[in-house]
């Protein structure tokens, strides 16, 4: 509050902002209600403005994502052909958030495109790394 051009008058995304500090309000008054030895560290108002700005940054670097996605050069390169007489191994692992479950799989493909091998594998429960991991262990077994 001591720097009064810290929070503009005019804010594009006020909207958020708006409930980015009633959230931060309730969150400190819950903290000073349940437990005494509370300190805030920022205002209420400083807090809703960093997180109003991460979440603006989040969604920013989400819509370049997607942005990025329609761009097929990264995925022609994922599929582009092996040397004659070589195997090109492509694989992945995912995971289901909300449960955890987890399965990989993947193809093998010769230096003309024409698949050789595939598989798919459950996991379990697992992270997403473990799972692509699992993917690149079982798809160097095949071979």
């Amino acid at each position: 509050m001591e720097n009064p051009n810290y929070f503009p008058i005019v804010f594009a995304d006020w909207d958020l902002l708006f409930g980015v500090i009633l959230c931060c309000l309730w969150v400190c008054r819950n903290h000073l209600l349940f437990d005494p030895s509370y300190v805030a560290e920022d205002s209420v108002l400083q807090n809703g403005r960093r997180l109003t700005m991460v979440a603006l940054n989040a969604l920013s670097m989400q819509s370049d994502q997607r942005t990025n996605m329609g761009n097929r050069a990264n995925r022609k390169e994922c599929l582009k052909l092996p040397p004659k007489g070589s195997l090109k191994i492509n694989t992945d692992g995912s995971r289901l958030p909300a449960t955890g479950l987890s399965s990989c799989g993947g193809v093998i493909r010769n230096h003309v495109g024409d698949w050789i091998s595939k598989f798919s594998k459950f996991i379990g429960i697992c992270f997403t790394i473990d799972a692509k991991l699992w993917g690149i262990f079982e798809g160097l077994n095949l071979i």
